[in-house]
């Protein structure tokens, strides 16, 4: 009879080790929330570069802004904390003032993205620069993960470049850029 209590006892012991195991095991939810990739393009940054009394590299550009996910996270049904990744593919650079005003006088180009907390990293970088044209594509480093930038309240982007000319008149220029965001 002791003998059956004690086989019984290690019994209702054991299923409540099952039970209690299987009621804190968590469940990863990434393989049950199916991932969501799509193709967003930001909003155009525009940023004003003081005239450039020498020839040479200089930092010519540094402007904040804030990310404008708002309408691709509920487009999307998505929150900040879900944006997994999101990488650039494209970046456009256009000049918009002074009218007429092209790439001339510039050689090279790279852009940089900074964010509190987060690093500094070049993103995009050109040189030579095509002449005759207001309009630029940048070659992008597509494999950074600008996620944490975005999730940020304000991001930074840096250009620097190297002019062959002084450009006597303040500049501004137009950044659009496209990326693919995954989420889950």
């Amino acid at each position: 009879m002791k003998h059956l209590k004690s086989i019984v006892a290690i019994a209702i012991l054991s299923v409540f080790i099952l039970f209690n195991e299987s009621c804190t095991k968590k469940t990863d939810l990434s393989t049950v929330i199916p991932a969501v990739t799509f193709d967003y393009t930001a909003n155009a940054v525009t940023f004003t570069v003081p005239p450039v009394h020498t020839k040479g590299t200089a930092s010519i550009a540094a402007v904040g802004f804030k990310p404008q996910l708002d309408s691709i996270k509920k487009a999307n049904n998505i929150t900040a904390l879900d944006v997994k990744t999101l990488y650039i593919k494209q970046a456009q650079l256009t000049i918009i003032s002074p009218s007429g005003m092209n790439f001339d006088a510039f050689d090279s180009m790279s852009l940089y993205i900074s964010a509190s907390g987060i690093a500094e990293q070049k993103f995009a970088s050109i040189g030579p620069i095509p002449k005759g044209g207001a309009n630029i594509t940048i070659p992008i480093n597509s494999k950074i993960n600008l996620a944490n930038y975005f999730k940020q309240n304000q991001v930074n982007i840096r250009a620097d470049a190297s002019t062959n000319d002084t450009i006597p008149n303040s500049t501004t220029f137009t950044l659009t850029s496209k990326y693919t965001v995954s989420a889950n």
